[in-house]
C-alpha cells in the first residue's frame, strides 16, 4: 500500500503538533514561522515529486504506444497497422 506524502504530513501534524499546540505556540511567533516554512517546503517537495513521476509515466507511455499519423489513434508499438484506419505505419 502506498501512502501519499500529504497524508503522512497530516498524520505527523496531528500526532506531534496538536497535543503541544498550546504550549509551543504561546511562547513565540517564530514557531509559527518555522511551521509555515516546513509546510511550504513539504508542498514544494510533493509538487516536484509528482512532476517527476508524471514525467516517468509520460516517457513510459510514449515507449509503448505509436500514434497513427493518419487518424491520430494510439496503437500498441508492436502493431504494424492502425487498429482504426488499418493503414500501415
Amino acid at each position: 500500500m502506498r501512502v501519499r506524502p500529504s497524508t503522512l504530513l497530516l498524520v505527523g501534524v496531528v500526532i506531534l503538533v496538536a497535543p503541544l499546540a498550546s504550549l509551543v505556540f504561546a511562547r513565540s511567533p517564530l514557531v509559527w514561522f518555522v511551521l509555515g516554512c516546513g509546510f511550504v517546503l513539504a508542498g514544494i517537495g510533493t509538487a516536484l515529486h509528482r512532476r517527476d513521476t508524471d514525467d516517468v509515466a509520460l516517457s513510459r507511455d510514449t515507449d509503448q504506444y505509436i500514434v497513427c499519423p493518419h487518424c491520430d489513434t494510439r496503437n500498441y508499438a508492436s502493431r504494424d497497422a492502425c487498429r482504426v484506419c488499418e493503414r500501415e505505419f
